[in-house]
Parts: structure tokens; C-alpha cells; sequence
């Protein structure tokens, strides 16, 4: 690890007490934050698309949504989470190889799988192998985006090079 390198991963940590904090609240509390969030975005749809919506259409039209946005909750977290430990080996660490893809992927794997125990602990809610699959899904996908962005970048300067090699 770099001088210092362990500062780079503090927007990493700060994302797993996020997590561990969301896992912490028990079932309803949970389930009101997403329940409130579900009948806001049916609101804002309904509003949009100039539909009128009776509070029991909105209701029901929320309480379909609602599961949705729990997991794309999960995907998101740790799709952030493992794009933070990738950026935490970039300039944390010396390596420059497959590894600052592969540790952010089973941390965030290891992570999911201690959530998800974690969450057998809290009244009302429980672990589920289906969570954390839905974790790694999310986590693949941040490391896929920053893997695709650095190819990017890095065949940009490619080209930029060769057009100054060659003018």
C-alpha cells in the first residue's frame, strides 16, 4: 500500500456503515422510508403523465413498486460500493493489474454475504441468498462501468499519442 494509501478507502468504509446502518433499521422503519419513496415516484408519474390517480390507486400502484426499489436499492449500494474499492486500489495501492477488479468484487461479495447475516439479527428482518446475488449483480456492474471507462480512457490516449507520433 501507497504512503497514505489507506485514505483512499474512506469513501469505501463510508459506504459499508451506510449499509450497515440501512441494515440496522428494523422492518418497518425500513419499509416505511421505501413505502414513502414508492407513493412519492407513483405521484410524480401520475403528475408527469397527467393521469389522475385515486389515494387507493396510488396506494396499490406503490406497494407494486415498492419491492422494486428495495432491490434496485441493494444493486445500487453495492455498485457504488465496489467502484469506491476500485478507485481505493487505483490510488491506494501499487497494483495495476486484475487484482484492483477482482479484491473490489470479493469484498463486496464477503460484504453482502455479513449484511445479509447481519440483518438475521435485526427484529423483523432477515437474510436472503437472493440479496446478496442482487448485491454482487451490483457490484459486478461497478466494476464492469469503471473496467469499460478505463478501456476507454486508456485507448483515447492511445490514439492521441499515435496522431502526435505520426504528425
Amino acid at each position: 500500500m501507497r504512503k497514505k494509501g489507506f485514505l483512499w478507502f474512506i469513501p469505501s468504509l463510508l459506504l459499508m456503515a451506510l449499509i450497515f446502518y440501512m441494515s440496522s433499521r428494523v422492518s418497518e422503519e425500513s419499509a416505511d422510508m421505501s413505502g414513502t419513496l414508492a407513493e412519492w415516484l407513483v405521484k410524480v408519474f401520475s403528475n408527469v403523465f397527467n393521469r389522475d390517480m385515486s389515494d387507493v390507486q396510488i396506494a396499490e400502484s406503490a406497494q407494486v413498486l415498492d419491492p422494486i426499489i428495495r432491490k434496485f436499492a441493494h444493486m445500487t449500494e453495492y455498485t457504488l460500493l465496489s467502484v469506491s474499492l476500485v478507485f481505493g486500489f487505483v490510488k491506494g495501492t501499487k497494483f495495476r493489474d486484475y487484482r484492483i477488479y477482482v479484491i473490489p468484487g470479493v469484498v463486496s461479495l464477503l460484504y453482502a454475504i455479513t449484511d445479509e447475516v447481519h440483518q438475521l439479527f435485526v427484529p423483523g428482518r432477515s437474510g436472503e441468498l437472493r440479496d446478496v446475488l442482487i448485491d454482487c449483480i451490483g457490484a459486478m456492474i461497478g466494476i464492469l462501468l469503471v473496467y469499460l471507462l478505463n478501456s476507454c480512457v486508456r485507448a483515447s490516449r492511445m490514439n492521441k499519442a499515435r496522431k502526435r507520433m505520426g504528425a
